[in-house]
């Protein structure tokens, strides 16, 4: 609602923004979910927002909330610190949506806004955690989650790497370009270097969805193009897109779910596409707030 009150020119939406901010203050204490995708994470991005627009609103203070809450909810394992989601995962993951690069960018976005030093901490500790897992022989991160194997933790043998938007190499490309904004990490630097060359090698091809599929991953791409002011991610992201393009229109829209079937995820492959004709559109990937722009 807050980035629809600017694009459309309708400020009366902020006061819905506002009414459903409210509602989510009321859920804090509840949310088990923790993650970007869907917990306190991720509305901390969305509160600071509409902070960013209508700092009278309050959104803050729930972004606060919402901070002290991941505090709360913090395991701690030999490894290091994360979250845990109920039905998904007995300990913490790595990545974008549901694992620490998610929960580092929202804490760290929630420091720089408030000066509070103890959301700094856990972020640069959510970091330290995700480093454990990275594999240098799959340049990339793995996925974590129970469905595959409960033994990954301790056997990389049994692990399984994603490379999306929603685990792997893209996603984790994706919060470092924002954190380098944020904070002053020696290791972001080679980290998106990683995630952006095996995004280049082995992250196209399959479909054109958000989450796990091309218009995603070329997000990466687009983003750090900006961020890096780099010629040459930029002309290949000019070819990529073409491709892309050239694949929908001769062979439809490619879903990411089993047999491409259609699927409202469309949306998702939209958005992205907007992005390209407008690069100013904020990244929905990253939850950007109103009027940041790329470049």
């Amino acid at each position: 609602m807050t980035h629809a009150a600017g694009l459309l020119n309708e400020p009366g939406l902020l006061e819905d923004a506002v009414r459903y901010a409210d509602l989510l203050a009321e859920k804090i204490d509840t949310d088990d979910t923790y993650d970007l995708l869907g917990g306190s994470a991720g509305a901390i991005m969305a509160l600071q927002a509409l902070h960013a627009v209508k700092p009278e609103a309050g959104a803050l203070e729930i972004a606060r909330r919402c901070g002290d809450h991941l505090l709360s909810g913090i395991t701690r394992t030999e490894y290091g610190i994360g979250w845990t989601k109920l039905g998904i995962t007995s300990r913490p993951l790595t990545g974008l949506s549901h694992g620490n690069s998610g929960f580092a960018l929202a804490l760290m976005n929630l420091a720089q806004a408030t000066g509070d030093e103890r959301y700094r901490k856990t972020a640069e500790e959510a970091l330290a955690y995700e480093r454990v897992f990275y594999s240098p022989e799959a340049r990339n991160w793995p996925d974590l989650r129970d469905f595959y194997t409960k033994d990954q933790a301790v056997d990389p043998n049994t692990r399984v790497y994603m490379l999306a938007w929603c685990h792997g190499a893209v996603g984790v490309g994706m919060s470092r370009v924002r954190l380098s904004d944020l904070m002053d990490d020696p290791h972001l630097k080679e980290e998106l270097e990683i995630a952006l060359a095996t995004t280049l090698e082995h992250g196209f091809g399959r479909n054109h969805a958000l989450c796990h599929g091309d218009l995603g991953n070329l997000e990466l791409i687009n983003l750090a193009a900006h961020r890096l002011a780099s010629a040459s991610l930029k002309a290949q992201m000019g070819e990529i897109s073409g491709s892309l393009l050239d694949s929908i229109r001769r062979e439809g829209p490619l879903c990411g779910v089993p047999l491409a079937v259609e699927t409202p995820g469309l949306a998702g492959m939209c958005h992205m596409l907007l992005r390209l004709a407008e690069p100013t559109l904020p990244s929905i990937l990253v939850l950007d707030p109103p009027g940041l722009p790329n470049d």
